[in-house]
């Protein structure tokens, strides 16, 4: 960026003289005093006196004090006469040559890395403000430990040519352990000692002093180095107002006021990507170190989450211990509970709890009891309505006190309504949850009713027609999402579903067992659509436990036939089978007919997938008879389909037709797409084996549409498959891309005996190619 910064007018010699009889100009107009009589007090002749007010003659550093003195001026207005004397004493050459240039800059920090682009985004910043000719001021703000100072000072000892004049810098103490900021004045008093102005000179008030910071400054190119400011107040009377100068502020707050209304331009800092973490330990620790163990690297750059600071520590550590792996050093992050002490230091200027401590200490505390809570969300990523329940809060004021989080860069605002927490930000609130054993275990509660209501919704939203279940009401104080139809249901399933095992795991621990099976019930059609099967199966196991712990035989008889089914579903089918049969006895001895009905539909698919088309065709029928002596016709629809696929298996092809055609009507007239689309995929396959391979293709295309509307990938992968086989069968060149698509969602859903299938489908088509 050389030549960026414009040089600014430099004030001539007469401009120094000018202030001064400025200032004798003042003191004579508050005063009546002949010039006689000014000349005998301060000891000169009248003559001598006389040509010093009218501009004739300069006089000298002590002449001017004196004179100033007998006027009757104060002692501030008395040593800036001798001030503006001592500049006007200056040769010829101009005031700048023989004014203090100071050099406030602490060293650079070393083994710069990771901050490339933001380093350029300075020198922009700076360049665009010298172009509009106005003082460039910048605001860095970060969270603390994220690398403000150290990229501030790198920037600054590279572009020290831009500044001939020189660099001053103050350390405003925003966030230190006394918890008192710095005053502007002291930081004021400081800079002028280093721009020549004696103590004796030295204005009193903070006016008199930013008044002669900025006479002092005029005309000249300075750096000002604001480090570690707390609040807006801090800045004003530190600016120089000039162009030519450069303020540049670090903070973890926002300082909204001096961007909006001061004009100061913002940079944040985030925490480092992967590449840029590995960029920072690899100039800390050298590329051989990383190369020897790359995985012990990922997994440092993964628990050490971004952070300079924390990367800086292992560094540390690495370079002092050079015989202990990397691997160790992982492992002492590892556990979560222990990470922040594995991190900390004696110098509480390297402890993360300390720093960490140090913002939370500023926070109002509705804001940091928002912060404690919030840190117990089983994701990074919050809204107001999750802020709402754990802190009890209204909506509007739980989003108000994440705003307020974020200004302090205490949270990081990802969209205008919703939050991140940093990972070990995260660690430290849930220390201070735990001070509070009883608010901490509320706000759990409120948590875990949160995800389950939601869930709960979202399920009937997308199943109206499956029978409810009894869950009790939420605590008082939570916020309760309900999607209102399937599209919003499936949307929010895929926003929070990060969270939500690790709510059933939450649920578990904090006994509640009817929590832990009800989430696993609320979210089974949600994983069957996204293909989920691991993660439903491992959610129903939890879910099974905890029913039998209860004692209540009918959650047991609900969670051993959904996990029978997944189990089915998956492959396995022997234990889908014992589990089956264990719902099958359970329903028969609670004289539940709907979950009969259910049970034998599941053994149904069993059956199928064992290839034993007969007993699937008995199973599925045994369902039809009980669904259609009960109030459950979307259920019927679904088993009039599975009876006609049946006989459609064992070559009966128009009696099949005649039951999925009924199916088809049902399911219409239900308005369930889903079953729709089953229904059609059925009436494909069902046309495949008549060898009506264009009816086939027009069935299977109608199901992926609907399929695909309804987020259903799970059954969209099967229909690819089923697609791909009728297009291979006609020779179509559109086999592969269906074939591809088919692969990419299997892997994706981990069904990997299937997606291999599709592979070697898909060389079949290659061959027929060639």
């Amino acid at each position: 960026m050389r030549g960026v910064m414009a040089t600014p007018e430099v004030p001539a010699v007469s401009a120094w003289h000018g202030e001064l009889l400025d200032l004798f100009r003042r003191l004579r107009a508050t005063t009546v005093r002949p010039v006689r009589h000014v000349a005998a007090r301060a000891g000169y002749a009248p003559g001598h006196v006389s040509e010093v007010f009218n501009g004739k003659k300069k006089p000298s550093p002590e002449a001017a004090e004196a004179i100033a003195a007998a006027l009757g001026a104060g002692a501030d207005d008395v040593s800036l006469a001798r001030l503006y004397a001592e500049r006007l004493a200056s040769t010829t050459a101009g005031p700048r040559d023989r004014l203090p240039v100071p050099d406030m800059l602490p060293p650079p920090g070393t083994s710069f890395a990771g901050r490339h682009a933001e380093l350029a985004g300075l020198t922009a910043m700076v360049g665009a403000d010298a172009e509009d000719g106005v003082e460039c001021g910048i605001v860095v703000v970060g969270a603390g430990g994220v690398g403000k100072t150290w990229l501030v000072l790198r920037w600054a000892h590279t572009h020290r040519d831009l500044f001939p004049d020189g660099q001053l810098h103050a350390d405003l103490r925003g966030f230190h352990p006394s918890g008192a900021p710095a005053a502007p004045d002291e930081a004021l008093r400081a800079f002028l000692g280093q721009l020549g102005v004696r103590s004796s000179a030295m204005p009193a008030d903070l006016a008199g002093q930013v008044a002669l910071y900025r006479r002092l400054t005029a005309g000249r190119r300075l750096l000002v180095v604001l480090d570690n400011v707390r609040d807006a107040d801090q800045i004003g009377p530190l600016r120089t107002g000039h162009p030519g100068c450069c303020v540049i502020v670090t903070s973890r707050g926002e300082l909204t006021r001096p961007v909006i209304q001061g004009g100061l331009r913002r940079l944040r800092l985030g925490m480092l990507d992967p590449g840029q973490a590995r960029e920072l330990l690899t100039a800390q620790l050298g590329a051989a170190r990383l190369a020897a163990e790359p995985d012990a690297v990922a997994r440092l750059v993964q628990l050490c989450a971004g952070l300079p600071l924390a990367l800086r520590i292992v560094s540390a550590r690495a370079l002092l211990h050079p015989e202990w792996s990397l691997a160790s050093l992982a492992a002492e992050l590892a556990d979560g509970a222990t990470r922040l002490d594995a991190l900390e230091e004696d110098d509480p200027e390297l402890s993360l709890r300390e720093i960490f401590t140090r913002s939370y200490r500023t926070l109002e505390p509705d804001v940091a009891r928002t912060l404690r809570l919030c840190s117990l969300a089983p994701a990074a990523d919050l809204g107001g309505p999750l802020a709402a329940s754990l802190t009890g809060l209204a909506p509007p004021a739980a989003l108000a006190a994440l705003r307020r989080l974020a200004g302090a860069s205490l949270a990081e605002r990802v969209t205008p309504d919703r939050f991140r927490l940093h990972d070990l930000l995260r660690l430290y609130g849930i220390e201070r949850a735990r001070s509070d054993p009883e608010e901490e275990r509320a706000a759990l509660h409120r948590l875990i009713d949160h995800y389950l209501h939601g869930a709960y919704a979202g399920e009937r939203a997308l199943v109206p027609q499956r029978p409810a279940i009894a869950v009790r009401p939420a605590a008082a104080g939570t916020v309760v999402p309900a999607p209102a139809d399937p599209e919003a249901a499936m949307a929010w399933f895929d926003e929070h579903y990060a969270a939500l095992p690790q709510v059933q795991v939450i649920a578990e621990a904090l006994g509640r067992p009817d929590a832990v099976w009800q989430l696993a019930w609320s979210l089974d059609n949600y994983h069957y659509r996204r293909g989920l099967s691991h993660q439903q199966r491992d959610m129903w196991q939890r879910g099974l436990s905890a029913a039998r712990s209860t004692g209540d035989t009918g959650a047991v008889l609900l969670a051993t036939l959904c996990l029978g089914n997944v189990s089915v579903r998956m492959g396995r089918h022997d234990d889908g089978l014992r589990h089956l049969a264990e719902a099958l006895r359970l329903a028969r001895e609670r004289r539940d007919p709907t979950a009969e009905a259910q049970t034998h539909r599941v053994l149904g698919l069993a059956w199928e997938a064992r290839g034993d088309d007969r007993r699937s065709l008995r199973s599925h029928a045994a369902a039809l008879r009980l669904f259609s002596a009960t109030d459950a016709p979307m259920f019927r629809a679904i088993q009039l389909n599975a009876v006609g696929e049946s006989y459609a298996y064992l070559g009966h092809l128009d009696r099949a037709r005649r039951y999925c055609r009924g199916a088809l009507r049902l399911h219409q007239e239900l308005g369930n797409r889903s079953g729709e689309a089953a229904t059609l995929d059925s009436l494909g396959t069902i046309a495949r084996r008549a060898g009506l391979r264009a009816d086939a293709r027009m069935y299977y295309q109608r199901a992926l549409d609907l399929y695909r509307a309804v987020g259903h990938a799970a059954a969209e992968a099967d229909t690819l498959l089923r697609l791909g086989e009728v297009l291979i069968e006609g020779h179509d060149p559109a086999a592969a891309v269906v074939l591809q698509q088919a692969a990419s969602l299997l892997r994706h859903q981990h069904r990997y005996d299937q997606a291999e299938h599709a592979d070697r489908r898909l060389a079949t088509v290659f061959a027929q190619d060639q």
